[in-house]
């Protein structure tokens, strides 16, 4: 009986081609099937898309009266938002993220503390203090992460940009 029973699944494996589960043998892939002997193309991958959503160009006014550029935009900061989509659900969430960028317009350099603001649709609150030196660019990177199915774009917003205490000039 025991004879018969292996003669059998001889028999089988022959007559299928072989008692290999095929599926997706990657561990790294969505996909991946624990059970799977032979890979037969079937593995998924987590991609993600970046797309640009906005633009938006702020302006810092200098309003301390002592200070030897009083009245004037000393410093341009310049907003940039993208909209991260991943192609499934297990990847990550759908968010957009302002990545920031700031730009001296003047000639000295500068300790500058900064706060951007706006409320809804786009929630933002960033402060930073940065030394910045005369006409010098510099990034200030990531400013705000939001984890929204809609990435309102930031030029439809009221965004406030306002000096925390006196800038320093040197």
């Amino acid at each position: 009986m025991k004879s018969l029973s292996s003669l059998l699944i001889v028999f089988v494996c022959l007559a299928f081609g072989s008692c290999k589960k095929k599926g997706c043998t990657d561990p790294n892939s969505l996909s991946y099937d624990i059970m799977a002997d032979e890979d037969d193309g079937s593995c998924v991958y987590c991609d993600s898309l970046i797309n640009p959503v906005a633009t938006r160009t702020l302006l810092l006014y200098d309003n301390y009266g002592g200070s030897p550029h009083y009245g004037q935009n000393v410093l341009q900061i310049d907003l940039r938002q993208e909209a991260d989509t991943f192609s499934y659900t297990q990847c990550g969430e759908t968010g957009c993220k302002i990545f920031g960028t700031v730009k001296s317009l003047v000639n000295e350099s500068m300790n500058v503390s900064f706060y951007i603001s706006s409320n809804s649709p786009t929630n933002i609150s960033y402060g930073t203090s940065q030394v910045v030196h005369g006409h010098e660019t510099i990034s200030i990177g990531l400013v705000d992460v939001n984890a929204y199915m809609d990435c309102y774009p930031i030029t439809n917003a009221v965004i406030n940009c306002q000096p925390n205490g006196q800038i320093s000039y040197f």
